[in-house]
Order: structure tokens, then C-alpha cells, then sequence
């Protein structure tokens, strides 16, 4: 195992034959003992640290190797999905296509079809738009909820999460992974729901839980699932072929 650095002598990564998982370092207050955790896909390690532990990074993470090693083998090969092959959208079945042409993307016909000018911007366009298509329906489905529930969002977003699926601020934004359009649509609406009722409970109290039932009443085993499944939504890559 071997650990990299950057130009300026700070730790970027580690090496394990060879695979290569970034290496994120978080400070957090009041933190006794430095920690280890894997993202969701497994492809960056997050180190906790306290005021006090900088020195003791490199040192701890070596003597983590055994562990680090039992998750690297823990990891999957990416979802490669190519034009003509079948995807799903909110849990809807779509034949992915890529056309020529100016950027854009259209559903017809079960068809998901992007359009580009370059193979190159086929990965660029595609995630643009289904990032849009996300926003749309979480956007749509937070207001609706929250009006349920007597409140309002300040604001809604989507976010490229590592580890999690949604986020509600103190100040009423609500963020949501754009990776959930990948899942079932009722395990986007189980997030949407967990994250408008923090607009009226910011704790997982049962009175969290009470109104996230009345939102999402299965809410129990669509987070089953995420705990499952959910690793694999951040596998999904894609592969052009190279040509229209």
C-alpha cells in the first residue's frame, strides 16, 4: 500500500495494487480518536480527525491496512452502460441512444435519446440533463409534501453525494443525490420525505419518523433497500463506444 500526495505535500490518495481510492480528511470538533469510513462506492476513504491529529494521519492509516484491504475487496467494477443498451429512470425501463447534433436529451418512446456533437461530450450531456430531470422531480415532490406538512423549502438542489442521499440546512434547503433518478421512483419519494419532514423535525426522533410515515407510510422497507442496494447507484458509468 502506498500513499500519494500532491505537489504541496498533502494526501490525496492511496494505492493498493492496483486500485487507487482518494483520501478525504475531515476535521470535526470534540473528536477523541481519528477514524476510518468508506463512501458509498467504496472509491474514497474519509479520515475524521480532531484539532490535534494532523501529525498522526499517515501512521494511522498504515496501520489500518488490513482493514483498508478487506473493503477494497469489498468493491465492485462499475455498471458500464452503453448507447443501445437499457437503463432505468426512476424506475422506468429506456433503450439509451446518442444521435449527432446539438446537446440535448428527449424521452420517446422508451427511447432515451442524447444528443451531442462529440462522442467526447456524450458522459458531460447526458449527466447535465439527468441532473435537470432530477431537480424536476424532486423540486415538484418537495413542495408537495411540505404543503402536506404545513411548511416550505427555501430552496431545492442536487448534489454529486458520496455517502449520502439528501440533505435538509437549518435555513430550509433541501439537497438530494441526482444518482437517486437511477433507483426506484418510490425510493426517491422515501428520500424527499425523509428530508421535507426535517423541515419540521430537524433530529430522528419518533416524532421524525411519525412524519415521514405520513409522507412515505412503507418507508421502512424502501430504506431497507437504499441500505442494500443503494452502493449500486453510484456504480453506473457510461461507455460511448466511441462513435454515433
Amino acid at each position: 500500500m502506498h500513499l500519494l500526495k500532491n505537489e504541496h505535500g498533502i494526501l490525496t490518495g492511496l494505492q493498493i495494487d492496483e486500485v487507487y481510492i482518494t483520501i478525504e480528511i475531515r476535521q470535526k470538533l470534540g473528536i477523541k480518536r481519528l477514524s476510518l469510513r468508506f463512501d458509498q462506492a467504496r472509491t474514497c476513504l474519509r479520515v475524521s480527525v480532531g484539532k490535534y491529529h494532523f501529525s498522526k494521519i499517515e501512521d494511522f492509516i498504515y496501520q489500518s491496512e488490513e482493514w483498508i484491504r478487506k473493503g477494497v475487496k469489498k468493491l465492485k467494477p462499475h455498471l458500464l452502460i452503453k448507447p443501445g443498451e437499457e437503463i432505468h429512470i426512476f424506475g422506468e425501463k429506456y433503450i439509451l441512444e446518442i444521435q449527432k447534433g446539438f446537446e440535448g436529451l428527449v424521452f420517446k418512446e422508451k427511447r432515451m435519446i442524447v444528443s451531442c456533437p462529440s462522442p467526447r461530450n456524450f458522459q458531460k450531456v447526458l449527466e447535465a440533463h439527468l441532473k435537470k430531470e432530477a431537480i424536476r422531480f424532486f423540486y415538484d415532490l418537495s413542495f408537495l409534501y411540505a404543503s402536506r406538512l404545513g411548511t416550505r423549502p427555501l430552496e431545492i438542489k442536487v448534489r454529486d453525494f458520496k455517502s449520502r442521499w439528501g440533505s435538509c440546512s437549518h435555513n430550509g434547503i433541501l439537497s438530494y443525490s441526482w444518482r437517486l433518478i437511477f433507483a426506484p421512483k418510490e425510493i426517491a419519494e422515501y428520500v424527499c420525505a425523509h428530508e421535507v419532514s426535517h423541515l419540521k423535525e430537524m433530529n430522528h426522533s419518533d416524532s421524525f419518523w411519525t412524519l415521514v410515515k405520513e409522507l412515505c407510510p412503507f418507508y421502512k422497507v424502501y430504506r431497507a433497500w437504499l441500505r442494500k442496494e443503494g452502493s449500486s447507484l453510484f456504480r453506473i458509468q457510461w461507455d460511448q463506444g466511441g462513435s454515433f
